[in-house]
């Protein structure tokens, strides 16, 4: 039996939340890029080391995918984080100085995601209508970042 694009996106969202983001970088494809999150397109290494950086962080960090809808290689769905920010975040993958450990519930800005999977693996993420409450601009107001420190 072959996965879904949906059950690879599942598959790699629960690898991410159980086993962290470099075995779940196992979904990603060699050329994987983000779009949206940031200014500029971000490629897989950056993207599992952001994401290592923000299990790190916040090691309790749950993601709820909700409105999940497939149509040919491309799932579409909202994504909501919380967690707790018990440790560091290292944003150096993005060239930002370190948010440090404020020991207390973060909740992220829901957002719409499209990925796309490619030969069983997820060439593409795709953040829908970014905004400064949404990606990384609304990850920083979730850590209660000042402006001036990523300024």
């Amino acid at each position: 039996m072959s996965s879904t694009p949906t059950d690879i996106v599942k598959v790699f969202y629960g690898t991410f939340s159980l086993m962290g983001a470099s075995k779940a970088g196992l979904y990603l494809a060699a050329d994987f890029q983000s779009f949206g999150f940031t200014p500029a397109p971000v490629d897989r290494e950056t993207w599992i080391r952001f994401l290592t950086a923000l299990k790190r962080a916040v090691p309790d960090l749950k993601i709820r995918l909700t409105n999940v809808r497939a149509e040919g290689d491309q799932v579409r769905f909202t994504e909501m984080g919380l967690g707790t920010h018990r440790l560091p975040m290292d944003l150096s993958a993005f060239d930002l100085p370190e948010i440090p450990a404020a020991g207390a519930p973060v909740t992220f800005p829901s957002s719409e995601w499209v990925l796309t999977v490619d030969g069983g693996k997820i060439a593409r993420a795709e953040l829908v209508d970014p905004s400064p409450e949404t990606g990384l601009p609304g990850m920083l107001n979730a850590f209660n970042v000042q402006p001036d420190l990523v300024g």
